[in-house]
């Protein structure tokens, strides 16, 4: 359980080693699948900002305390962990960063961001609910509540006509936001209305409206507007 140093942000990708796969190079003369480039080993992402990565450890993580199997894996130095998990989530609400996608070169708000930090918060919640933790401040559990209330502020912020969209400044459609009901937001009628809205918006083409695949979004990226749509399942 020592991954985290609480004196450091997390980076977004480690190598096996807990190190950072950098500095990314790109094979001139090597080609990928289908003769696509550029082919790059190593990962400069590794120097990005991408806070969905506190709620996501925040999600991996809380099974130890909901699920009575992991009982002897709870101790004092994981409560410290979530606790500090929790206060990088607020301070991540509504910061801009590169996003889950990975673009380079551009930082926004991202409601993807926002809703992993709301699930980040909610599932601490949840578990000091049942038992709070003995290290916690008196006030702890108050301050999350309020902060996962907060980051729901910001998703209905990103809300145009029913459909959550990228970010509150950025209307453009992203797949990420499907996250929103599989993570359990509890506005029923907004994660329905969003789901159905995006999966309109980013299906990829088919002459009977049945296709199978989705965009990750429309808008331009680093290497234009994207070409490829992958399988939902």
């Amino acid at each position: 359980m020592n991954i985290v140093d609480f004196h450091k942000d997390l980076a977004p990708v480690y190598t096996i080693d807990n190190e950072l796969p950098i500095p990314e190079e790109t094979m001139e003369h090597w080609q990928g699948y289908k003769g696509s480039k550029p082919v790059r080993i190593r990962n400069a992402a590794a120097t990005q900002i991408q806070n969905d990565a506190y709620g996501e450890l925040v999600l991996t993580l809380a099974p130890i305390y909901r699920d009575e199997r992991f009982h002897h894996l709870r101790n004092a130095h994981l409560e410290k962990m979530l606790l500090w998990l929790g206060e990088k989530c607020i301070q991540s609400i509504g910061q801009p960063d590169a996003g889950l996608w990975e673009l380079r070169g551009l930082q926004q708000e991202h409601t993807f961001t926002n809703i992993m930090c709301w699930a980040g918060l909610d599932r601490i919640v949840k578990i000091m609910e049942l038992a709070p933790f003995p290290s916690a401040e008196s006030t702890a559990l108050g301050r999350f509540r309020q902060h996962r209330e907060r980051a729901a502020s910001r998703i209905r912020e990103a809300t145009v006509d029913g459909i959550v969209r990228n970010g509150p400044e950025d209307d453009s459609f992203d797949a990420s936001v499907l996250l929103l009901p599989i993570l359990g937001y509890p506005d029923r009628d907004l994660c329905l209305s969003t789901t159905i809205g995006i999966a309109k918006a980013l299906a990829a083409d088919d002459p009977k409206g049945e296709s199978p695949y989705l965009y990750r979004y429309k808008r331009q990226d680093d290497f234009g507007k994207p070409e490829s749509a992958f399988l939902t399942g």
